[in-house]
């Protein structure tokens, strides 16, 4: 909604500010022709003046209009039209910039007006998933009452009812349940894992290039980024349902770039006085600005997937 107004808003100026500025050229316009007629009775008056001098040699001629003062007052006025038509240049080629201003602000906000409308959608779409869910556990949980109510009309003990297959060993299908949520744990700490050592060996390679007077990174340097990437990366992951996937951030490129990875790294590296190599940290930032530089700019926004994602295993 806020997104629309803003949108709204943005239009009408780019309708209202090109009116204000052919208004300010339209007056601008009136005022040059004006000055330019002006110029024009001038000039007509300075050529007719000597003709109209009596020419009888018997009278004395009276004495003509003064052409310096004509010429001084023609030259002032030349210089007031040259003056208006190079301010009416200028507020001419101002208003066109801001009218381009404005045109770029206006793709710029339907652009997140859309993405805005975008997530909106899928936010819908989530809680309406949460909502069918909260549903089947309402019907889940009336179907429970019924059956209770039922053994306590019919005098029946609930501990020595009858019970239907998917009832007879609870404990087993607890522990069956157990044994599923932990092979699914497992399963994504070794993803959350493998994801980390590839892209941290990656940006690594890579950084080492840029290092011209290193072969290799210290070891101690290695283990201590190890070390700080498994404790602050991918530890949220978000469904995308526009996309399909799951994704895991915060990545190992991100936290290099916000410093948080060396900060991290930095207790690990020999003793806690040893500062993590400058140069080490201006090779990786160098290589994971390349890498954020070349992602989808139409992912989702880490803020607003902290808002909905989980927690990851670790």
């Amino acid at each position: 909604m806020l997104g629309s107004i803003l949108y709204a808003l943005i239009h009408i100026a780019c309708i209202a500010i090109p009116i204000a500025a052919a208004l300010l050229l339209e007056d601008a316009k009136k005022i040059l022709a004006a000055k330019e007629a002006k110029l024009g009775k001038t000039t007509k008056s300075s050529n007719e003046a000597p003709a109209s001098a009596p020419a009888s040699p018997r009278k004395v001629a009276a004495p003509g209009p003064d052409l310096s003062a004509l010429e001084a007052e023609l030259k002032k006025e030349i210089e007031e039209v040259e003056k208006l038509k190079a301010s009416l240049k200028a507020k001419k080629a101002d208003a066109e910039t801001k009218l381009a201003e404005l045109t770029a602000k206006e793709a710029e906000v339907g652009s997140k007006v859309a993405d805005v409308e975008s997530k909106e959608k899928a936010l819908e779409s989530r809680e309406a998933e949460l909502d069918s869910k909260e549903a089947e556990l309402k019907e889940l949980g009336s179907k429970l009452d019924e059956r209770d109510a039922a053994l306590a009309a019919s005098g029946i003990d609930e501990s020595t009812a009858p019970v239907s297959d998917d009832e007879a060993k609870p404990e087993e299908a607890e522990e069956e349940a157990e044994d599923d949520a932990a092979a699914e744990e497992e399963a994504e700490r070794a993803k959350r894992k493998k994801m980390i050592d590839e892209e941290l060996d990656l940006i690594l390679k890579k950084a080492l290039e840029e290092l011209e007077d290193e072969d290799e990174f210290e070891p101690e340097a290695v283990e201590a980024l190890k070390l700080a990437a498994a404790k602050i990366t991918y530890l949220k992951k978000y469904y995308d349902v526009m996309r399909d996937e799951v994704i895991y951030f915060p990545s190992v490129a991100k936290c290099i770039i916000n410093y948080t990875l060396m900060e991290e790294a930095e207790p690990h590296y020999f003793d806690e006085d040893d500062e993590f190599p400058a140069d080490y940290s201006g090779a990786l930032r160098e290589v994971a600005t390349g890498i954020i530089g070349e992602e989808d700019d139409d992912a989702p926004d880490e803020d607003y997937m902290a808002a909905l994602a989980m927690d990851v295993a670790i």
